[in-house]
């Protein structure tokens, strides 16, 4: 779930796996260690996504 759902495994798993020249142990493909950077882009996109639209819903309390 750390490396789909949440990828909190691409900050520090998967590149520390690569440095340490030791195998995925769930079978993916050497290059994914190297896609923090476009998960990271992903994410700050995604959350960008998700202010603005909490943004047109606020409501003001109005005090």
């Amino acid at each position: 779930a750390v490396v789909f759902v949440i990828p909190l495994a691409f900050v520090n798993w998967l590149p520390a796996l690569h440095i340490l020249d030791r195998p995925q142990p769930i079978g993916l493909p050497g290059w994914v260690g190297f896609g923090a950077p476009l998960v990271a882009v992903a994410c700050c996109a995604l959350a960008g996504l998700a202010w603005r639209a909490g943004l047109r819903a606020y409501r003001s309390t109005g005090s």
